[in-house]
Formats: structure tokens, sequence, C-alpha cells
């Protein structure tokens, strides 16, 4: 199963690679990455239902490990397609304003889901059982998702487990955004003050 599942996401990274270089604007680019992400996903599942066999024995470390590197880009590039459509497009100050919102919301989701967050990135493993088997436990965070409709492909924490591996490379996606405009606004007071010292 694992070199099932690493071939596919070695593949789904060349696909995702070629769409940010399509000469396409970036909310294209990412539409390409997030179709990509589910093609790839779907490709994995459908080798799942065949080879259900395979993973009986290895269902944790599927539902922990495997799946969420497919699911985790599902949201990820979901959540910069979002954003560019909901950035404000010529005001700095509002731009500003809209990338601190989302630092907030990533945030909130660690500090909402801090037991689970913990536990997943320190890479803990007695809770496993409860986190990563696909049960039909009351407990859990079920949220439908594109990638939690299949039953015998879920678990009660695929959603939170996807949001997590999503949100840790969007805070970086978003950090560097805020960079940038901050950068704009540098060298825009260095030229004016500039032009106002060579008068």
């Amino acid at each position: 199963m694992k070199d099932k599942c690493n071939l596919l996401y070695i593949e789904m990274q060349k696909g995702i690679n070629r769409c940010l270089q399509l000469p396409l604007p970036e909310i294209e680019q990412l539409e390409c990455c997030c179709r990509i992400c589910i093609n790839y996903w779907d490709q994995l599942k459908a080798w799942i239902r065949v080879n259900n066999h395979i993973i009986e024995n290895r269902k944790i470390d599927f539902f922990k490990n495997c799946k969420p590197k497919f699911t985790g880009l599902i949201e990820y590039y979901m959540q910069r397609c979002q954003a560019i459509l909901f950035l404000p497009q010529d005001n700095k100050e509002e731009k500003i304003q809209f990338w601190q919102r989302e630092l907030t919301k990533i945030k909130h989701f660690f500090n909402e889901h801090k037991e689970f967050c913990e536990y997943y990135i320190k890479g803990d493993t007695d809770r496993d059982y409860i986190y990563f088997m696909n049960n039909d436990s009351k407990e859990g965070y079920h949220k439908k998702r594109i990638y939690t409709s299949d039953k015998q492909t879920s678990s009660p924490y695929d959603y939170l487990t996807a949001t997590l591996l999503a949100y840790q490379q969007y805070e970086i996606y978003v950090s560097d955004q805020l960079k940038i405009l901050d950068d704009a606004g540098n060298d825009l007071a260095n030229e004016q003050m500039n032009s106002i010292q060579k008068n």
C-alpha cells in the first residue's frame, strides 16, 4: 500500500508542478492543482476498493499517513482558490487586513482543535485507534467533504487531519503574502525618501 500511495503522490506532485507552470491567471493554476489532487485521490480510492484486503491490517497508517497527503493538498488549494476570489484587489491596507484575518482563522483552528493538532504534529500513537480507524463511532469531527463521501475510505478525523496539513502550508503562504505587501510598502517609502533628498 505504501508503494502505491507514494507512487501516486509523486505523480500528483508532478501534475501540480505542471499546473503551476501554465501561462494562466493564478486562480486557474490553483483550480488546475485542485483538480489534479482530486483526480489522484480518486485513483487511490479506486485502488483501495479493489485491494481492500491489503489495507485491512494497515488502516491506521492509511488514514494517518497516506490519505492526508492527498486530502491535505485538496484543502490547501481550495483555501488558496477561496482567498484569491475574496482578496481585495486595489487597496493595500484592505489586502493586509484580509491576510491578517486569514492568519487569525488559522490560529483559531489550531486553538479549537489543540489536542488533536498537538497529537498529530508530535507523532503520538496512543489514540490512533480512535482517530484513524474508519469506524461508525459518533466521536470525531464529521464534516462532509469531497474526500469523506465514501465510508470505506473515510475516518472520523479526516477533515481535521486534512485541514491541519493544509493550514500548515497555507500559513506559510499567507505570511509570504504579508511580507510581499510589507516589502512593497518599504520600497515605495524608500523611493519617496530618495526623491525628497534629490530635491
